[in-house]
């Protein structure tokens, strides 16, 4: 007997290797064709996972995108600031120094129309004038300008008349009444 269970349990012993042996090549092959399918990339795993880095990798692409977007839209919004900014810093100087050189003419030709009215002997003789009479020619003066703009506004601002060109028959008359019709005809026939 205890023969028979020494050779029984060594029979189950080596049933159990060989079984234990066919367990492991079996799970072996099963790994192999796992690896076959993720290589192929048709793993039913692995699939889901890539959807799921694919959705992940997408919106992170999209806010990128959406990032990279604002930047430039800041930047360029920055650019436009910067060149109305820079317009209207030249427009306002631009004005500032014509304002500054019309006023700086303007006291030159005061002053040397002062110059001019003192150096005269009008001027000094109109000096001694009385307060009333002064009134009076700064009121005269007054209503020439006023009549004058009114004039502009309604009728514009005079014009020459229509200058047109000198015929020939005129030019003859001119030289022949200033005598000098010989010097035209002479220069007439060179031509």
């Amino acid at each position: 007997m205890h023969k028979d269970a020494l050779e029984a349990l060594t029979s189950i012993e080596v049933e159990f290797a060989s079984l234990r042996d066919k367990m492991y090549e079996e799970r072996m092959m099963e790994l192999d064709r796992e690896v076959e399918m993720i290589n192929d990339g048709s793993h039913p795993e692995l699939s889901s996972l890539m959807q799921e880095i694919e959705q992940k990798r997408n919106q992170r692409l999209r806010i990128a995108e959406m990032g990279r977007k604002y930047l430039t839209d800041i930047a360029r919004n920055k650019y436009v600031v910067a060149e109305y900014q820079a317009h209207c810093t030249f427009q306002s100087a631009r004005r500032t120094t014509r304002s500054d050189m019309v006023r700086a003419l303007g006291k030159k030709q005061q002053q040397m129309i002062m110059d001019l009215k003192l150096s005269s002997d009008t001027h000094k003789r109109k000096v001694t004038a009385d307060k009333a009479s002064l009134l009076r020619a700064r009121k005269q003066r007054r209503m020439e300008v006023n009549e004058l703009r009114v004039a502009n506004e309604r009728l514009g601002f005079p014009t020459s008349t229509k200058v047109t060109t000198v015929t020939t028959v005129e030019l003859d008359s001119d030289f022949a009444a200033m005598g000098s019709i010989i010097f035209y005809n002479v220069t007439a026939n060179v031509k």
